[in-house]
């Protein structure tokens, strides 16, 4: 009775600390979900759901350079919630909480379940996380989507039940609709050879038939929509982008260095790996994180163009290497007391780092919003370079005009030319230049 009371006592005491991160986690949030927008990509987005919201047809009629994995997964909730801003947000949110769930699940499989309470904290500490958490991107979306495909293929690994294997293949599948994002995709392979071999080839015609679901869901996802409408505002656009943006490993080298937390944790998983390497107590599984975390560097150096929040996609496979190897060499997660230390320094970071909602509108935003309604019936389309003043303003773009981005600018995929056929068309009310964009 005494063994069992004190068991008892040891799991309500993990589960209490478990719900206070979560509970501070949610608390951190609150304070950035109802902040103003962010970027000019959230005012994209956004004005994309609001005008499908309005009959228009995704990809047909609305142009829109995301692929389909993304409006699949938030459009959704943008609804439920009530087509505002901070519908849109509370949907990434709660994919981000349910990606940190599936950190939880990971280590469960990585049999270290007592380490994914440091590593969801530390995650959710770095404000290159936390922010594309808290936004309309799919930075954290297809983090999540790939950490749940790795948990279940590693649980296919644990338990060799084909069922896991079906559902890292979805999961694998709904990130690389989203993003491109293959980084999972040899480690697939590698677990689904190595349980062939396991169990001497016996079950691969139910195995080549559920690799079979990654361009299935990819050509009914497309088809819905329709493939060449799709195809050209994605592959075409992205291969456009291409061509003007170049592979740019500098780049992505300036970004890294330019963040502190993602630079800090990339010193100690180098010097981590070394000493892991001296002492030769690097484990299997700690070599399969590190390869997703090696995979997603270079998706990110490949991605085109590159920008500073893509970063935000290796902050959990960094953090998973960091603190698989040190659990290697230390046996962390026997350690109670260390944990507990960890955790509790964690959440007094978690505290200090709650921030308020930043960046009001200024004098001169309110000034041509008041403008843009006195002006204009709600009917009306208006064109800016600037797609906040959409949403702010009730007023929305021609379909076509819904992204005004430079990349789509640069890369020539909106020019003088269609830009005149588009405006002939629908003969917007006003157009007003505000970040340069239309300057080109």
């Amino acid at each position: 009775m005494i063994k069992f009371g004190r068991m008892f006592k040891k799991k309500y005491i993990w589960f209490f600390v478990f719900l206070l991160s979560f509970v501070l986690i949610i608390i951190k949030s609150c304070f950035l979900l109802s902040r103003p927008f962010a970027d000019n990509d959230e005012g994209i987005y956004l004005t994309t759901f609001l005008l499908v919201a309005k009959g228009y047809k995704l990809y047909k009629e609305v142009f829109f350079s995301q692929l389909p994995g993304f409006f699949l997964l938030v459009y959704p909730g943008f609804i439920i919630f009530g087509k505002t801003l901070l519908a849109a947000r509370l949907t990434i949110f709660l994919w981000s909480l349910i990606g940190l769930l599936a950190i939880v699940w990971l280590m469960k499989e990585l049999k270290k379940i007592p380490l994914s309470l440091i590593v969801i904290l530390l995650v959710w500490l770095m404000p290159k996380y936390f922010n594309q958490a808290t936004i309309v991107q799919s930075d954290s979306l297809v983090t999540c989507l790939s950490v749940l495909s790795l948990a279940s293929l590693l649980r296919f690994k644990n338990k060799n039940k084909i069922f896991w294997f079906f559902l890292a293949v979805v999961f694998f599948s709904l990130a690389t609709i989203t993003k491109l994002d293959i980084t999972v995709g040899l480690i697939l392979i590698f677990i689904l050879f190595k349980q062939l071999k396991k169990n001497h080839n016996k079950n691969w015609p139910f195995f080549l038939t559920i690799l079979f679901l990654i361009p299935i869901i990819g050509a009914v996802s497309t088809g819905y929509f329709g493939y060449r409408s799709v195809i050209d505002n994605t592959i075409k656009f992205r291969i456009q982008a291409a061509n003007y943006y170049p592979i740019a490993p500098g780049l992505f080298w300036q970004y890294l260095t330019a963040d502190r937390w993602l630079l800090s944790l990339t010193i100690i998983l180098l010097i981590a790996l070394v000493v892991n390497l001296f002492f030769k107590k690097i484990s299997k599984n700690s070599v399969l994180i590190i390869f997703w975390c090696l995979s997603t560097v270079i998706f990110i150096i490949f991605f085109r163009p590159i920008f500073p929040h893509h970063l935000s996609m290796l902050t959990v496979p960094l953090t998973l290497s960091i603190i698989m190897l040190f659990s290697d060499i230390s046996k962390l997660e026997k350690k109670p007391k260390l944990i507990f230390l960890l955790i509790f320094f964690l959440l007094i970071m978690q505290v200090i780092t709650i921030q308020k909602s930043k960046n009001n509108l200024t004098s001169k935003e309110i000034k041509l919003i008041n403008f843009i309604k006195k002006n204009t019936n709600k009917d009306d389309f208006i064109v800016t370079d600037e797609a906040k003043f959409y949403y702010l303003t009730g007023r929305l773009p021609p379909p076509p005009l819904s992204d005004i981005s430079f990349v789509r600018v640069r890369s020539g995929n909106l020019n003088k030319k269609n830009f005149k056929e588009i405006v002939d068309k629908y003969k917007p009310k006003l157009i007003i230049r505000w970040n340069e964009r239309l300057a080109f």
